[in-house]
């Protein structure tokens, strides 16, 4: 409230969620900062691991049910945390952060927390969006093949759809998954500069994205949705609302 009140034309603010607190206590502190004009939560995708509830029981409805609510959305950072041998290099965390993104999406679409709950939204934080055009793909393989012994029922729509309802991607640098992006759905797609983690593409974050545009070949209306309008559409934030977009360009914010 302090730090992103001082520059609103600047800073779009996330919420702690506070799960270990309990998901009254989350739902609570959930509905205080929609007030405030913040819909987006930071929420932890291995609850479990800190004896927390795990997400597919009813035990977080109560928050869940705020979230919808007030159309705040909930960011998980990278899905999980593997369990590493004890002389795995640390590359492979960076390198493996889109696959247990992948584990925890699936973890996310197989629970009942789309279908109680139709208008809530998730986002999945440095996780890259190459792996979901398979992700969506294999879904919609499973529940064909399987769902007469799994129980899963998503009524009239594929897992596919539902998980473009609900779900938004964020990707760094990942040419991959622009070029697939008719099949990942070029509205759920939304670019990060992941500042100032060791990821980061900062100081030259606009120069790496635009060489990914080119070679993904997108149209200036792709470019619109992915580089902000997605976001500002998902996350409820005018960017133009305190600075003009002339002012707004790559151009006029590093002058």
């Amino acid at each position: 409230h302090e730090w992103c009140g001082q520059y609103p034309g600047r800073f779009v603010p996330i919420a702690i969620s506070g799960f270990m607190l309990g998901a009254d206590w989350m739902a609570a502190e959930i509905r205080r900062l929609a007030e405030l004009g913040c819909h987006a939560v930071s929420c932890h995708p291995d609850a479990y691991r800190f004896g927390a509830p795990d997400y597919h029981g009813d035990e977080w409805d109560p928050a869940w049910r705020a979230a919808e609510e007030t159309s705040s959305v909930m960011v998980f950072h990278f899905g999980g945390f593997p369990n590493f041998m004890p002389r795995t290099p640390f590359s492979v965390i960076p390198h493996a952060m889109p696959f247990q993104t992948a584990i925890f999406a699936g973890e996310l679409l197989w629970s009942k927390i789309f279908r109680k709950f139709p208008g809530i939204r998730f986002a999945l934080a440095e996780g890259g969006i190459g792996w979901i055009r398979y992700f969506l793909e294999k879904a919609d393989f499973v529940y064909d093949h399987h769902r007469a012994w799994t129980g899963e029922d998503f009524g009239d729509q594929l897992p596919s759809q539902v998980f473009r309802q609900h779900v938004q991607g964020c990707f760094i640098d990942d040419v991959t998954g622009l070029r697939n992006r008719d099949a990942i759905g070029v509205d759920t797609i939304t670019w990060e500069c992941d500042y100032p983690h060791s990821d980061s593409t900062w100081p030259t974050a606009p120069e790496v994205l635009w060489k990914a545009l080119q070679a993904a070949e997108l149209n200036d209306e792709e470019i619109e949705k992915v580089s902000w309008q997605n976001a500002a559409r998902w996350y409820q934030f005018d960017p133009f609302e305190h600075r003009p977009r002339s002012e707004c360009t790559v151009g006029a914010l590093r002058a």
